[in-house]
């Protein structure tokens, strides 16, 4: 029998951005992920079936109603989105990298190419909920107040952030978490830091949910909704 390990898995998903050959003339941020998009497609059940254990647990404290529209942002090969489905809500999804919009098709996830931090092609309100699961971390203070921004006005009801718990430091660098983070030169430990009073300037509230080892739900409550 095969065992994986989520850790170990994603060790090996993000090792295989050096061997990617980039082309010019496309963001860095999309060439990474266009890079890594098969490597994340292995390991999209596992992933899957690790968020539908997190939404069973947390999603009675959220009250969302049955067929609700949700918004996967930066949805990847659409491990989220699925894990969403799952429950009986309606999915769409959204990234700016081709190739995980395309994975993410052949999972069921009717997806859309776009960055979100250029503005979502939706209209205002078009969703309940916009949701997005290790997203936020991975930009800068100012890419991360431009997507909260734009996950705030396509939204009518609530943004959900699955993402690193809000705490000062980084995580352990021995770990295989915090190795990567290093490698991968995301912004995780600023967010950390201060993600938590960034969405409090863009959302009339936001609650934390622990829901594993390090990462929160930050459940962010539109002020549009609020009015």
């Amino acid at each position: 029998m095969v065992r994986f390990d989520l850790e170990s898995d994603r060790f090996s998903i993000v090792m295989c951005v050096y061997d990617t050959v980039y082309n010019m003339g496309v963001s860095e941020h999309i060439r990474l992920f266009d890079g890594i998009a098969r490597p994340y497609a292995w390991f999209h059940r596992i992933q899957t079936k690790r968020y539908i254990g997190i939404l069973r647990r947390h999603l009675p404290a959220i009250g969302l109603l049955p067929g609700a529209r949700i918004l996967d942002v930066g949805c990847g090969p659409g491990s989220f989105g699925t894990a969403f489905k799952h429950f009986g809500f309606s999915v769409s999804g959204v990234d700016g990298s081709p190739r995980m919009a395309s994975i993410a098709a052949s999972n069921g996830i009717e997806c859309t190419v776009a960055d979100a931090t250029e503005g979502l092609p939706y209209a205002d309100g078009s969703f309940d909920v916009a949701a997005a699961a290790y997203l936020a971390h991975g930009f800068s203070r100012e890419h991360r107040v431009k997507l909260f921004a734009e996950m705030n006005r396509v939204t009518s009801n609530l943004v959900i952030l699955h993402d690193f718990s809000p705490g000062d430091g980084g995580i352990p660098f021995f770990t295989v978490t915090g190795f990567l983070e290093i490698l991968e030169h995301s912004d995780y430990i600023a967010f950390r830091q201060s993600g938590y009073d960034e969405l409090r300037e863009t959302f009339d509230r936001v609650e934390v949910l622990p829901v594993d080892r390090w990462l929160s739900w930050y459940v962010c409550h539109c002020r549009d909704a609020c009015e």
